[in-house]
């Protein structure tokens, strides 16, 4: 009966200790396979950063966008950057760096909201129909500061006329792409989104 109770008492501290040794087992093999800092790559969003010194502005207030590239190549120039971004209307021919975007609520039943572009972050003159005739992309290890003044500028290619208009009140991001040679395209990334409060 003692011999019993023993043998009671010794099973049940080595199953005791195997369930614990298994967790911290289990643990560990976890953490080694998703948390060494060793395999993980930093992404290109963590190596293009785009911000805004606000997330509220006020309407017709200055939006100050921080573009900092960190990668190995340059921010892609003029109208590439426009790649994946959905936009209604023709942006011109004079801009490069990233778009500023604007969300537009779904209009019908069943549609999506969109992010739409309506403005380049940067032109190389007043003019829509003056192509760039520099280099206008951001090098690696760049820092760049672009003032917005929540205008946006018209252009209609098509009468070839241009007309300058202030923008409307809503939620807004930056948008701007990077080649990524592991992917073999261009990658968009984004930046925090802010909101134009009304007048």
């Amino acid at each position: 009966m003692k011999n019993e109770k023993l043998l009671f008492k010794f099973l049940f501290a080595a199953s005791i200790f195997l369930v614990v040794f298994g967790f911290i087992f289990i643990e560990w093999i976890v953490s080694q396979r998703y948390n060494d800092s060793s395999v993980a790559k930093p992404t290109l969003a963590s190596k293009l950063s785009i911000s805004t010194n606000k997330t509220k502005y006020k309407f017709g207030e200055t939006v100050k966008i921080v573009i900092t590239n960190s990668a190995e190549n340059p921010i892609v120039e003029q109208a590439t950057s426009s790649v994946n971004v959905k936009s209604n209307r023709f942006l011109g021919r004079n801009y490069g760096v990233g778009l500023i975007e604007k969300f537009e609520n779904a209009r019908l039943p069943g549609e999506q909201g969109a992010w739409i572009a309506v403005e380049p972050v940067w032109r190389c003159s007043d003019s829509c129909f003056s192509e760039c005739q520099y280099n206008q992309s951001i090098k690696p290890t760049e820092t760049r500061i672009f003032d917005w003044d929540q205008t946006i500028l018209i252009c209609d290619k098509f009468n070839l006329t241009e007309n300058i208009q202030q923008t409307e009140t809503g939620k807004y991001r930056i948008s701007s792409a990077i080649w990524s040679h592991a992917e073999k395209t261009y990658k968009i990334v984004h930046s925090n989104e802010f909101i134009i409060q009304e007048k």
